[in-house]
């Protein structure tokens, strides 16, 4: 048996097509850990894999408009708030998982 570790941004549109591959990995015995948001839990659950949570709370995502025209200064605070945001849980899973071996 295997050991496998999904990291997933937390949607709808990225979550949901993993589902079946998730689980069928299960199905084949393989042990699937699956690092997303509680609003995503049960149906990770579903799956057979093992949820474990992302340590922040990515459910508020940030606004991005979809006028092209949003501002330079705007822009470049999206994208540092959410460089941020990856580091930290960068460091969290990597902890997490710090002790087991995935093939």
């Amino acid at each position: 048996m295997s050991k496998v570790l999904f990291l997933i941004t937390p949607t709808n549109g990225h979550v949901n097509p993993t589902l079946g591959l998730v689980n069928e990995l299960v199905k084949q015995g393989e042990e699937v850990i699956y690092f997303c948001t509680d609003e995503y839990k049960e149906r990770i659950e579903k799956t057979g894999a093992i949820f474990k949570s992302y340590s922040e709370d990515l459910t508020s995502k940030p606004n991005i408009p979809g006028d092209a025209n949003i501002g330079l200064s705007r822009y470049l605070n999206l994208i540092n708030k959410m460089i941020n945001t990856s580091e930290g849980i960068t460091e969290y899973i990597l902890q997490q998982i710090k002790d087991i071996k995935f093939k």
